[in-house]
């Protein structure tokens, strides 16, 4: 049994004569194992309010916005959890917001003070009323003059006039209070250690101690404390390689003296389960423990010296560790030939265009069920709140000794690797603008659109270069490979996703297709560095200024093409499967769509896997089906918008007989389903299922997924008898084609839960 923060004496389980370790090694800590009683529970601290209060707040607030809702995919509705709900800065600072809120006024009254949670409302308003005064304008840039004329002239002097509280940003108080709650739930995680309907508790402190390193200031002592108590959990947890890491940041940032023999006590305990034969490594760590421990108080030290005398003689029994999701099996090397067309895709596949299809991808060759034809990166992405503090902001795995951004709380890397690529290719850009948007409560939808400007803005190397940027990029009008870049596309430029801007804006979008970019415009020009000085604050002179103009324009584009181009990314967490990411992933809109496709995608860190799920013929066209990423299917009188939503000018794209089925429904040969097939089948699905268990349980298993090569060769040769049956066989042949196109959709990356 471990002892949770800063605790006078040892645990007496660790001053026994069992040669077996104890569960964990003196931690920073708050109470000692006499108060973990069922009579005595530690009391779960608050952070500012309580969760049922913030919960109000954020009721109060949300109401007020539908005029400002964004009419794209947003995160379904998770299933409550049994701790209490992530509490976010500007919740906690709005909490007097609730109290007593001042009249509604009517829009056109004009606005001297609108600092209470009413200004989205009250923006919304206005600014529906500035699209009505300027509708006759046909003049685009002239038009968004005079709406941002007429919000000055209305009150809206400065937007930064608009919000309250102050940016989210660092906060050294909220961090203590975050790490105090990471305390609570960490002591009931091991009061309660046997039970398993508290499983929780080890994730809720995880998830809080990483709360508290991402809101603690840089190289203060708050971060250093956050960090070594988030290595007591990882310990905890059997993640021993990552409680390393953690350990080694809270020296770096100035842990106290008299903890750091504690700590490396910790690390030395590590070192025997990961590298056990590495005898001499091992007692370095050791001699680094006894170097540390006369900066203790004298009388802790005593009996610590016999703990870790007692320590590096044992040599665990126990040395199995959590189970981690190995992304490098899980994310394809595409061994064949690279696509010389669209990277990510092999070359067996071919981009072609008529004018009844426009572009789309075809066989080049005849292709089977479960060969993986091309692995996509986004252009951009962002994770859902929930997954905020659980995946790496840039590659997208999911990390357990995550390191913060330096500079906003809600930013978080697996490795300084990451975070310096995130920062040269987007976040510097971002990082102030994000702080913004989300005291103002802004949807995550929008994160898209921002992220997506700032790699934008890079791309092209300045705002003022980005059109002549994209005008490079029309040079080219073959309609097969327009706006590419030496006849190939390349997901990572931005001027060769532009051309999938498309169709004109819907009518619902008016009000936020000005709105949105307005605000995100503002919040670059004036919060950022890249436009070489910060720009005046008053949009009286703003209006006049053409790179705001210009930020604005870029930022609708984006905006619209975002709205009709993203895409939902599901995963499991704790078997229950919920949104993890929002992203743009373009080169899968080559790809003709289809009810029954004959490839589906899977989620493997931020990348889409592309498997076929039928045979193809070559020459015939592969089809997608973007419903796999929508909470609902397609409706009827839904079907025009999914049309141009993905840029099918005809109504035959949406082809129902693309696969094996309407050769089958043509052929004369018949005969009969065997008992022994439809026995293989259900063979066949039994595995499948079984592995798609696994992953949803991930935690729960040895870290081993069985190897899914054999049970694809035996469906195949069963689609191959299947075929030969004829007619006859079509809705077995369906069964199996839709056994795997839900085996492959569910085959995603976890959201691996904590357990212990």
């Amino acid at each position: 049994m471990e002892e949770p923060i800063n605790s006078p004496v040892p645990l007496k389980s660790e001053l026994t004569d069992d040669n077996s370790p104890p569960e964990l090694p003196i931690i920073l800590g708050v109470l000692l194992k006499s108060e973990l009683t069922d009579n005595n529970s530690p009391t779960e601290p608050p952070i500012s309010k309580t969760p049922e209060v913030v919960k109000n707040s954020r009721e109060s607030l949300t109401s007020t916005c539908s005029l400002l809702e964004p009419s794209v995919s947003s995160e379904p509705a998770a299933a409550p959890e049994s701790s209490s709900p992530e509490l976010n800065k500007d919740e906690i600072k709005q909490q007097d917001f609730t109290k007593q809120l001042p009249p509604q006024k009517k829009y056109s009254e004009k606005i001297t003070s609108i600092k209470d949670p009413n200004w989205k409302k009250r923006f919304g308003q206005i600014m529906g009323d500035a699209i009505r005064t300027t509708s006759s304008i046909n003049h685009h840039e002239l038009r968004i003059k005079n709406i941002v004329d007429y919000l000055s002239n209305f009150g809206v002097e400065t937007l930064k006039d608009l919000f309250k509280p102050p940016p989210d940003c660092k906060d050294a108080k909220l961090s203590s209070e975050y790490r105090a709650k990471g305390d609570y739930y960490y002591t009931m995680a091991i009061r309660k250690s046997n039970d398993k309907k508290n499983l929780n508790y080890l994730e809720d402190a995880h998830k809080n101690y990483t709360m508290s390193i991402a809101y603690a200031p840089i190289n203060s002592i708050e971060l250093s404390l956050g960090q070594a108590s988030r290595s007591a959990v990882l310990f905890h947890a059997k993640l021993y390689a990552d409680c390393c890491d953690d350990i080694d940041r809270s020296i770096d940032n100035g842990c106290p003296d008299e903890l750091r023999a504690k700590l490396l006590l910790r690390k030395a305990m590590c070192y025997q389960i990961l590298t056990p034969d590495d005898k001499i490594n091992i007692k370095k760590q050791f001699d680094q423990v006894y170097n540390w421990i006369y900066k203790m108080d004298d009388n802790i030290a005593v009996n610590f010296r016999k703990i870790v005398d007692k320590q590096i003689d044992i040599d665990p029994a126990d040395k199995s560790k959590f189970p981690i999701w190995n992304y490098a099996n899980n994310i394809p090397k595409l061994n064949k030939i690279s696509n010389s067309k669209i990277n990510g895709l092999i070359d067996d596949v071919k981009l072609k265009f008529t004018d009844d299809f426009g572009r789309h991808i075809v066989a080049g060759k005849d292709i089977k069920p479960g060969e993986i034809i091309g692995v996509i990166e986004p252009y951009a992405k962002v994770h859902f709140p929930s997954m905020r503090y659980k995946f790496c902001c840039h590659c997208g795995v999911q990390t357990w000794s995550s390191i913060p951004c330096n500079s906003c709380p809600t930013i978080i890397f697996c490795s300084t690797e990451c975070h310096d690529a995130a920062q040269a290719e987007y976040h510097n850009l971002e990082c102030p603008v994000f702080q913004s948007m989300r005291t103002i409560g802004l949807k995550n939808e929008l994160f898209l659109v921002a992220r997506t400007v700032a790699k934008a803005i890079k791309d092209a190397g300045d705002i003022n270069d980005y059109q002549k940027h994209l005008d490079d990029a029309k040079i080219n009008t073959d309609p097969l490979d327009k706006s590419f870049t030496n006849e190939t596309f390349n997901s990572k430029k931005f001027s060769n996703i532009y051309n999938f801007l498309g169709h004109p804006l819907d009518s619902q979008l008016k009000i936020t297709i000005y709105a949105y970019p307005i605000l995100l415009a503002y919040f670059y020009v004036t919060m950022t560095d890249n436009f070489c000085k910060r720009y005046s604050v008053n949009l009286t002179n703003l209006k006049h200024d053409p790179k705001f103009l210009s930020l604005i324009i870029l930022t609708q584009n984006i905006m619209q093409l975002i709205n009709k181009n993203s895409i939902t990314m599901m995963t499991y967490c704790d078997g229950d499967k919920r949104a993890i990411i929002h992203g743009l992933y373009p080169a899968i809109n080559f790809f003709n769509q289809s009810s029954t496709p004959s490839m589906v995608s899977s989620l493997q860190s931020d990348k889409l896997v592309l498997t076929v799920i039928q045979p193809i013929k070559k020459g015939r066209r592969i089809f997608f089906n973007c419903e796999q990423h929508n909470s609902m299917a397609i409706k009827s009188e839904q079907k025009n918008d999914f049309l141009d939503k993905y840029y099918l000018a005809k109504e035959s794209m949406i082809d129902n007989d693309s696969s094996t089925l309407s050769t089958l429904e043509k052929s004369t040969v018949n005969g009969n389903i065997s008992a022994k097939m439809i026995d293989k089948l259900a063979d066949i699905k039994n595995k499948l299922e079984n592995i798609i268990w696994l992953v949803e349980h991930f935690e729960q298993t040895d870290g081993n997924v069985p190897d899914i090569s054999d049970i694809i060769k035996d469906a195949n040769e069963l689609i191959k008898k299947t075929t030969s049956r004829g007619k006859n066989g079509n809705e077995f042949l369906i069964d199996i084609f839709n056994t795997l196109e839900r085996f492959y959709q569910s085959y995603n990356s976890p959201c691996v839960k904590l357990s212990g």
